[in-house]
């Protein structure tokens, strides 16, 4: 799992605005603003939360997330982040990050739930993070951040929320293997996504069992005589 390389632009300003050199969390050789190198640079998702969690326990601040949020640039999102600055409403972005946030990471889905009254977007994380707290805190308030720069600072919303799911293959004891579930519930309503970084395939109650087995010796690439 990777991440674009240049996003290390806001944790290095956000260490920078606390008086502290970013040399002492960030290596020269990992990223220095206007030297980011190769437009296709990216960085393994567990280096780039080791430098989040280094990050918070230098500069001792527990809002630290929420801070981060002032020095978002859309060039350390890359052309994702300009696009989110060409689309001509909050919801055309909110859209594009949708679809083209893999180009950013590939370890989050955004979800859209476009309401009558609000719009929710919900950000799943396949991969085991350190501080979830805050990284919640950056999500919202860097979220908000990028609405301003699009519509402007005159905006105010209503309303902001964050919880934060991490997906079930964060677990490294499930993270390889196919999962398969039974259940009488719509799977969105219970917070857990099929495909990657979830359940492999739902099966819906009532289930006939022997149907249960063939579907999932197909899964799994064998004959139902297996299991």
């Amino acid at each position: 799992m990777t991440i674009f390389g240049p996003t290390l632009g806001t944790l290095w300003r956000t260490i920078e605005s606390y008086g502290i050199d970013p040399r002492e969390v960030i290596g020269e050789s990992v990223y220095t603003p206007g030297r980011e190198g190769r437009i296709h640079y990216r960085l393994p998702f567990d280096s780039y939360d080791r430098l989040r969690a280094d990050a918070t326990e230098i500069v001792g601040d527990p809002a630290v997330g929420v801070r981060s949020a002032d020095h978002i640039h859309p060039s350390h999102l890359g052309a994702l982040g300009y696009a989110w600055m060409a689309s001509s409403s909050l919801l055309t972005g909110f859209r594009r990050l949708q679809r083209y946030g893999r180009m950013f990471n590939d370890f989050e889905s955004w979800l859209i739930d476009d309401g009558r009254d609000e719009v929710a977007m919900t950000l799943q994380i396949s991969a085991p993070i350190r501080r979830p707290d805050e990284v919640a805190d950056a999500f919202v308030a860097g979220l908000t951040a990028l609405c301003r720069l699009n519509y402007g600072q005159q905006l105010n919303p209503d309303r902001v929320a964050a919880e934060l799911k991490q997906a079930l293959r964060s677990r490294p004891d499930i993270a390889q293997p196919k999962l398969f579930a039974v259940s009488g519930t719509d799977p969105s309503s219970l917070g857990i996504s099929a495909g990657p970084g979830g359940i492999d395939r739902w099966f819906p109650k009532p289930v006939d069992p022997e149907q249960l087995v063939c579907s999932i010796a197909q899964e799994l690439g064998g004959s139902a005589t297996a299991l």
